[in-house]
């Protein structure tokens, strides 16, 4: 199906390559018909169509990127159709993605690239959004370095409340090929909030500053049980990095989200008291 829609017009733009296809949805490299211009377009899968609660998330999710404003989030342009299944029209964003650039750079490189992330989800929980699917694979660093964040289809608006269907229609939850980057509470079965935002971000922090994760376990059971012990402390692993930016970390991975920062935007602050940002 998705070589099918190779060449399909969307408006005054034509659909290119597929740049992967995912649970829920497909995307694709789009080109203006007169000068070329990249789009990416996001379409939601034929076999997806006919559930409800999946269109509504689909929706949803276009909503919720128009509302926000931050040069670390892609705009949403338009909500359209391709071949009668919903279609989203975004900026399209190349880049690398943050998991190819783990470890071997130097301190400052990295702690840069870690504050723009903080800094995208610090917005992102200003702004009461829960992003929910946190890892390195959805941020992506420009060729002019700056950071972006992709893959919204999780995420969700505390403000908005949660609507009927939500009640009563189980929502899927993102699918990880490990447990990695998931808080102990969430893998206890409880719901995403900005406190497993934070320790999701804790895990990148050690990716990028260390080069592994401050667990060793792919198992789900046994990552529970390493976790609930607490995550080693990180200014013994990198004695050389600012003391408020270890704690801010061994904060983000407290076994008890209670006692984890109260959002992102402590760690992006972290990082600059720590003299880690670029200007």
């Amino acid at each position: 199906m998705t070589a099918a829609l190779i060449n399909q017009a969307v408006g005054p733009y034509k659909l290119r390559v597929s740049l992967g296809r995912g649970s829920t949805s497909e995307v694709f490299r789009a080109e203006h018909h007169s000068d070329g211009r990249p789009m990416a377009v996001k379409i939601l899968r034929a076999d997806r169509v006919a559930d409800p609660v999946k269109v509504k998330q689909f929706k949803d999710e276009f909503s919720l990127l128009q509302r926000l404003a931050h040069p670390g989030v892609p705009r949403a342009m338009q909500l359209t159709e391709v071949q009668g299944r919903p279609a989203i029209l975004l900026d399209f964003v190349s880049g690398t993605p943050l998991a190819n650039l783990t470890g071997g750079a130097d301190d400052r490189s990295q702690g840069d690239r870690l504050y723009q992330l903080a800094t995208i989800l610090g917005y992102l929980h200003g702004q009461r959004v829960v992003y929910q699917n946190l890892h390195l694979d959805h941020a992506v660093q420009r060729g002019d370095g700056r950071v972006v964040l992709l893959g919204f289809s999780h995420s969700y608006q505390q403000s908005l409340g949660r609507s009927f269907t939500d009640y009563f229609v189980k929502r899927q939850r993102p699918v990880f090929a490990s447990p990695t980057y998931v808080a102990p509470e969430v893998l206890r079965g409880g719901r995403q909030t900005v406190a497993s935002d934070c320790y999701a971000l804790g895990v990148c922090a050690w990716l990028l500053l260390v080069g592994r994760a401050p667990f060793t376990s792919d198992n789900a059971e046994q990552r529970l049980r390493e976790a609930s012990r607490g995550a080693p402390c990180l200014a013994t692993e990198k004695p050389q990095l600012p003391r408020a930016l270890t704690s801010a970390v061994n904060r983000s991975l407290h076994p008890d989200p209670a006692r984890r920062l109260s959002d992102a935007g402590e760690l992006a602050s972290a990082c600059r008291a720590g003299d880690l940002v670029h200007t």
